[in-house]
């Protein structure tokens, strides 16, 4: 079994056994959250993740090689993986100090060195993904979705539960996909 599969293989069965959670249920926000959103909002949000990424790789162009980050009304998802837990915290801090950041949510797991590029977003996955979820009938929220070493990470506002629910199933339902994990936030 060569590295990279032994450390995937790890980093599955620790997400899996519970090491490393899932998020349990849609987060109900304090705030209204909009279901609506406009392109001038979409636009100002990747610029943001592009920000963090930047910042991230500033801060330790290594550590932080195998690290992506999206961005949905000012909340930052972190994905991929480092080498030791600082560099964990270390990343969830730089993106804290982003302007225009008012949460981050990390997921980073940690991984060998070897193992990192396992570890790289899955464009491809990504826009057949968000594809399937525009053009799905019934689907009125908003998603940003991003794919790492197959496993869908889910950010932005549902009009419901029942439509996280259905979300949840259409992500699983994509190929290359072998695991969930929704950050959504209900509409108000």
């Amino acid at each position: 079994m060569s590295k990279i599969t032994l450390a995937a293989s790890i980093a599955a069965a620790l997400f899996l056994s519970g090491c490393v959670q899932p998020a349990a249920s849609p987060e109900v926000s304090a705030a209204p959250v909009k279901l609506d959103r406009s392109r001038t909002e979409m636009n100002r949000d990747d610029g943001i993740a592009r920000v963090v990424v930047r910042s991230l790789t500033d801060a330790d162009r290594t550590a932080f090689r195998s690290v992506s980050a999206e961005v949905f009304n000012g909340r930052a998802l972190l994905m991929g993986a480092v080498t030791k837990p600082e560099q964990r915290r270390r990343a969830e801090q730089v993106a804290k100090e982003v302007q225009g950041i008012s949460e981050v949510v990390n997921e980073l797991v940690l991984a060998e060195d070897t193992a990192l590029a396992a570890f790289a977003t899955q464009p491809g996955l990504d826009m057949a993904l968000r594809g399937k979820l525009l053009s799905t009938e019934g689907i009125t929220g908003f998603y940003a979705t991003r794919v790492v070493n197959g496993v869908a990470y889910v950010m932005g506002v549902s009009p419901n539960t029942a439509e996280n629910e259905r979300v949840k199933a259409l992500v699983l339902d994509s190929p290359g996909v072998k695991w969930a994990v929704l950050h959504v936030k209900l509409a108000q």
